[in-house]
């Protein structure tokens, strides 16, 4: 079966879809340069005046739109999440119909993300790893990023009629972060396969017991 073409869980299109620069609002050039730099540096090793000189704004502008960089990231974030999340349910959906077959999906999105070629690893696990202080703004929603994911997952065990399903849905989160750090460590989606095959006995045991 040939491999099917998945959109990025990204809030750029391609350069060859945007706007001319001069038609996107200040506010809007700030986030997107944001969220390139933090992507591909993190959020501590990019400064104010790197996010001012690849949005093409004045220092004033950014000043006018956030409190601080800390704020943008939050923004950033905040943006990246409702986009990522928009991209991986359809993805899901699009690959299954059931709600066993969509826990077994998530791993095949997985694979297919992690086989882009500017994949860079999971930004919300990113910013977790690099800022420390419970306290920030992104890693509060990079926080909240994976809650959400693992709500998702126990939502969908809870449909396969699983016996503990909030037990389930913890593990299959705890596959999707390994999974998606080995692929970043290894640079190969094979890592998804693996936790796919890890996610299918796992799924199976929790429903078995229910029908046992």
């Amino acid at each position: 079966m040939p491999k099917r073409a998945v959109p990025k869980p990204d809030p750029l299109p391609p350069a060859s879809q945007r706007a001319p620069r001069s038609e996107i609002p200040a506010r809007q050039r700030l986030i997107d340069a944001a969220t390139e730099l933090f992507y591909q540096h993190g959020i501590e090793c990019v400064g104010i005046d790197a996010i001012i000189e690849k949005a093409g704004v004045a220092k004033m502008s950014l000043y006018n739109h956030f409190d601080s960089k800390d704020e943008l990231a939050a923004e950033v974030f905040r943006v990246r999440d409702q986009i990522w999340f928009e991209w991986f349910l359809r993805e899901v959906n699009l690959r299954a119909e059931s709600p066993r077959e969509r826990l077994v999906a998530v791993f095949d999105v997985l694979r297919d993300w992690h086989a882009q070629a500017d994949f860079a690893g999971c930004a919300f696990l990113n910013v977790a790893a690099e800022i420390r202080k419970p306290d920030h703004p992104a890693r509060k929603i990079a926080l909240d990023h994976h809650h959400r994911l693992r709500d998702y997952l126990t939502a969908q065990a809870t449909l396969t009629g699983a016996t503990d399903p909030t037990t389930l849905g913890g593990q299959l989160a705890i596959l999707v972060c390994g999974c998606t750090l080995w692929a970043t460590l290894e640079r190969s989606p094979t890592c998804a396969e693996r936790a796919r095959s890890a996610a299918v006995q796992l799924i199976a045991g929790a429903i078995s017991e229910t029908s046992s």
